[in-house]
């Protein structure tokens, strides 16, 4: 079965932007003239992966940054899928994808992966990205990345998780747990409004992994879900996978540390220790 790696780069950034003082996206957004960008960075780091020999890296941005592509290094064999401008939000960028992918490979395992992510050991992250495509291969559900709260920050997704499955390799800091809910950026006054246990709760990591049938179905669910009213899905997490009625498993990952930078207010020094 084709393994198939989505890198999402067709955000704009705009807090980035503002807190860095500079009109570039910032994924394709240079420190220096000769330094990788975060597409780069992280085009490097999923070719480490050790999922497939005939594995395809697919990168999903809009058309008016094509003129960045162009510019990027690292993209031989490299499929480009073009997003409409328009497209704002992950839902409709995500079935669009799938709908490509489905047609041109049939089922395959896909992972879809932001491109504004930085981690403190690649080699760990990338270990745990290919331990879940391989069990997500024969599991029947789609699988998402969360971490342990180190600190509250209402900027951020976090998952609501219920018992840890029994298929989770703890020796290996491989740990399964089912998902139970997605909360957007919530205060934590609607987390005790809601009666849930932080301890529960891990951060959503924004990287799904599932067969491209599975995904799909998510979103029929969702849509059969909405009976007959109007059937947005501009969120994939918390309008998809919310209604979705299939398994939805959450990987706690805990052997390294990950920061968005997205969501920070200033550059973020983080060392790599697999570089």
């Amino acid at each position: 079965m084709k393994k198939i790696v989505v890198l999402l780069a067709g955000g704009e950034g705009k807090r980035f932007k503002a807190s860095m003082e500079t009109d570039t996206p910032k994924q394709f957004y240079r420190e220096t003239p000769a330094s990788k960008n975060m597409l780069e960075k992280t085009l490097q780091r999923m070719r480490s992966l050790q999922i497939s020999q005939n594995m395809e890296i697919v990168v999903v941005v809009k058309k008016r940054h094509l003129d960045f592509i162009d510019q990027c290094q690292g993209f031989s064999g490299v499929k480009v899928i073009e997003e409409a401008d328009d497209c704002l939000n992950t839902g409709p960028a995500i079935f669009n994808v799938l709908s490509s992918l489905l047609q041109q490979y049939g089922d395959s395992v896909v992972g879809f992966f932001p491109v504004d992510h930085e981690y403190s050991d690649d080699a760990l992250f990338t270990d745990k990205v290919a331990r879940v495509f391989r069990v997500a291969q024969k599991a029947p559900g789609l699988f998402i990345f969360g971490s342990k709260i180190e600190e509250f920050d209402d900027q951020k997704g976090y998952i609501n998780t219920k018992a840890e499955l029994s298929f989770g390799d703890a020796k290996s800091n491989f740990q399964i747990f089912r998902a139970v809910d997605f909360l957007e950026k919530p205060s934590l006054q609607e987390i005790e409004e809601k009666s849930l246990l932080v301890e529960n709760l891990l951060v959503n990591m924004g990287i799904f992994i599932g067969r491209t049938s599975t995904f799909l179905r998510s979103y029929l669910g969702a849509a059969i879900a909405c009976r007959g009213e109007r059937f947005a899905g501009d969120s994939f997490d918390k309008e998809i996978l919310s209604k979705f009625q299939g398994h939805l498993y959450v990987s706690l990952v805990a052997d390294f540390s990950w920061k968005d930078l997205g969501v920070i207010k200033e550059k973020p020094e983080i060392t790599n220790q697999s570089s």
